[in-house]
């Protein structure tokens, strides 16, 4: 016995478990060639993958500060400068346009190769050798990477000095 999905696309929502709807994702991809694996797609389906999208994404770290404490995704974000250069910040009450455009094209990603998100096994490896066996990991492919096209939309909203250490000299 499986339980259906149910995909919340409400910003600051309690339950939400996506920043937008299969109707948002799906007028994105109208008229895009590359795009058919989500728009030939079950609502079922595809809504699986926008959430897989998002769970994703709340692995990364963003610019700001989640507006409201109980929200249960990071985004909406208040303190967070609109990248498109109009000098102001990113209306806080709702989910920027490039942070759904990132979850469409990562959902379409992965409905492309469902174990886009899954660890190889080898990132550790360069070369793996065992007797006659050689295995040489795709170049540029580890486990739970992000997709250039999902990190080019999210330059300007990740946080990219978390992880990293700032040296002081004195």
């Amino acid at each position: 016995w499986t339980m259906a999905l149910t995909l919340v696309a409400t910003a600051q929502a309690t339950n939400a478990n996506s920043y937008a709807t299969h109707v948002e994702a799906t007028a994105y991809f109208d008229g895009r060639a590359n795009a058919t694996t989500f728009t030939a797609a079950t609502t079922a389906t595809a809504e699986t993958w926008l959430v897989m999208a998002t769970t994703r994404l709340e692995r990364e770290g963003y610019i700001g500060t989640p507006t409201s404490s109980t929200q249960r995704l990071q985004w909406p974000r208040s303190g967070v400068a609109d990248v498109t250069g109009n000098g102001l910040d990113y209306d806080s009450s709702v989910v920027p346009r490039l942070m759904k455009e990132a979850e469409y094209e990562l959902a379409l990603a992965i409905g492309n190769d469902t174990a886009l998100l899954e660890d190889t096994g080898l990132e550790g490896f360069v070369n793996v050798k065992v007797g006659p066996l050689d295995v040489t990991p795709r170049v540029g492919r580890r486990g739970g990477d992000l997709p250039a096209q999902v990190l080019r939309l999210l330059r300007g909203l990740r946080d990219v000095s978390l992880g990293q250490f700032h040296v002081v000299r004195g």
